[in-house]
C-alpha cells in the first residue's frame, strides 16, 4: 500500500514538472511577442507564431505589418488565467490581455481573449509558439471549408457551414473564376474583436472583411437565418474569388472591389437592384459623387469616402456588366489582376479611355434619375 501511494505522489510531482514547463515556455513566448512589437521586429514576432495554419500566418503578418501605418506607443500582453495544458493533445490555452496605445490618439485600449499555444516539433520542453485564438467550436467540410466560431455563435457557424458551398459554387459561375483553397471563415464575438484581429488600428465600425490568404472575418450576430446573413456571406465570399483575378488584383481601384462584391450579393438582397440604382443616380444628379481618384486607395482618401465607394463602385461595376456583359467585365479585372492600370484595362477589355466610361455612366444616371422624377410627378 505504501509503494502504491509513493508511486502516485511521484506521477503528480512528474505531472506538475510536465506542465510547468510549457507555462514557462508560454511566458517566454509572450514576453518575445512584447519586445518585437515594441521593437517593430516583425522578424522576431513571427518566429513566435506556430506555421500550422498558413491562414492565421498570413494574418498576424498583416496584422503586424499595421503598425507601420498605425504605431504604437505602448504595448503589453498580460497573462490572465493560469495556462491550461492538454499534454497528451500537445495543445495549451491561456486567457490573455492586450493593451495598447495608438500614437495617433493616445487613447489606451485593450483586447482579451483566450489564445491558443503549440510546442515547436512536437517537444513539450522546447518553445511554445503562438497559435491564435480559441474557438469553441470549429466545423471542417469534406471539402476542407472551416467555419469557426465561439461557443454562442455556433448555430449561425452551423448554417454557414450549409450555405457557403452554393454561394460560393454561384459567385466562381459569374466572375469565371475558382478560388483555389478551401475557405477558412471566422465568426467573431464582439466589434472589438473582429476589429482586433485586422489590426490595432482598426477602429472604423465593420461586419466583415476579407483580404488576399486570409479567412473571411464576419461579426457574430443573435439571429442564426440564413437570409440574414447570406448577403454579407456573398459580399465577402465576392472578395476571395475577386483575388483570384491575378496576384496584383488587389492593386486595383478599392471602389471596383467593393464594386464587384457588392454587385454578386444583389441576389441575397431584400432591396432590388433597380431601388438602389435610381437613390444613386439621384445622388448623382444633385451633384453628390466623388472622383474615381478619391475613393481608389484603400488605405488612403478613400477611408474618408467609404460609403461612396461601395455605392458609386457597385453602380459602375454594374454599368459595365448591364453593357458590356459579364466576360468583358471579367476580363477587365483579369486584366488589372496582371498589374495594369484601369485606365489600361478599360481600354483593352472595353475599348474606349476610362474618362470616356466616367461620362457615359454618369450620363445614364442622369438619365435614370430624370425618368424616376417624371414617373413621381
Amino acid at each position: 500500500m505504501h509503494k502504491f501511494v509513493q508511486t502516485l505522489v511521484c506521477a503528480c510531482i512528474v505531472s506538475i514538472t510536465q506542465a510547468s514547463i510549457p507555462s514557462q515556455r508560454v511566458h517566454e513566448t509572450l514576453g518575445l511577442m512584447e519586445d518585437a512589437v515594441r521593437a517593430d521586429d516583425i522578424g522576431a514576432f513571427m518566429t513566435q507564431v506556430s506555421t500550422n495554419d498558413p491562414v492565421l500566418t498570413t494574418e498576424l503578418r498583416a496584422w503586424f505589418e499595421d503598425l507601420k501605418i498605425n504605431p504604437v506607443t505602448e504595448f503589453e500582453i498580460e497573462p490572465m488565467e493560469d495556462l491550461i495544458v492538454g499534454i497528451t493533445d500537445q495543445i495549451a490555452m491561456m486567457q490573455i490581455r492586450i493593451h495598447w496605445t495608438l500614437e495617433s490618439d493616445s487613447i489606451a485600449r485593450s483586447n482579451e481573449f483566450n489564445a491558443l499555444f503549440v510546442p515547436m516539433g512536437g517537444e513539450a520542453s522546447g518553445p511554445w509558439l503562438f497559435a491564435g485564438r480559441a474557438w469553441e467550436f470549429k466545423h471542417t467540410s469534406d471539402d476542407g471549408l472551416r467555419v469557426m466560431s465561439s461557443k454562442e455563435h455556433h448555430e449561425l457557424a452551423k448554417n454557414i457551414a450549409e450555405v457557403v458551398p452554393s454561394i460560393q459554387s454561384k459567385i466562381e459561375d459569374a466572375m469565371d473564376c475558382d478560388v483555389h483553397h478551401p475557405l477558412t471563415i471566422k465568426i467573431y464575438p464582439a466589434m472589438q474583436d473582429l476589429q482586433f484581429s485586422i489590426s490595432m488600428g482598426y477602429l472604423n465600425p465593420i461586419a466583415g472583411w476579407n483580404e488576399p490568404g486570409e479567412s473571411i472575418k464576419i461579426l457574430g450576430r443573435e439571429s442564426t437565418s440564413v437570409e440574414d446573413i447570406s448577403s454579407l456571406l456573398a459580399h465577402e465570399i465576392g472578395h476571395a474569388v475577386s483575388f483570384e483575378f491575378g496576384e496584383h488584383i488587389i492593386d486595383a481601384p478599392w471602389w471596383s472591389l467593393e464594386g464587384i462584391a457588392e454587385l454578386v450579393a444583389d441576389e441575397y438582397r431584400s432591396t432590388s437592384p433597380e431601388e438602389r440604382e435610381i437613390a444613386i443616380a439621384k445622388q448623382i444628379a444633385r451633384g453628390d459623387r466623388r472622383t474615381w481618384d478619391q475613393l481608389s486607395d484603400f488605405k488612403g482618401e478613400a477611408l474618408n469616402h467609404s460609403s461612396y465607394v461601395y455605392s458609386q463602385g457597385w453602380s459602375m461595376i454594374r454599368y459595365i456588366t448591364n453593357l458590356y456583359g459579364r466576360n468583358a467585365r471579367n476580363t477587365w479585372f483579369s486584366e488589372m489582376g496582371k498589374g495594369v492600370s484601369v485606365e489600361e484595362a478599360t481600354q483593352s477589355a472595353l475599348g474606349l479611355s476610362f474618362e470616356d466610361l466616367d461620362l457615359a455612366w454618369e450620363a445614364e444616371m442622369l438619365s435614370i434619375a430624370q425618368q424616376a422624377e417624371s414617373e413621381s410627378d
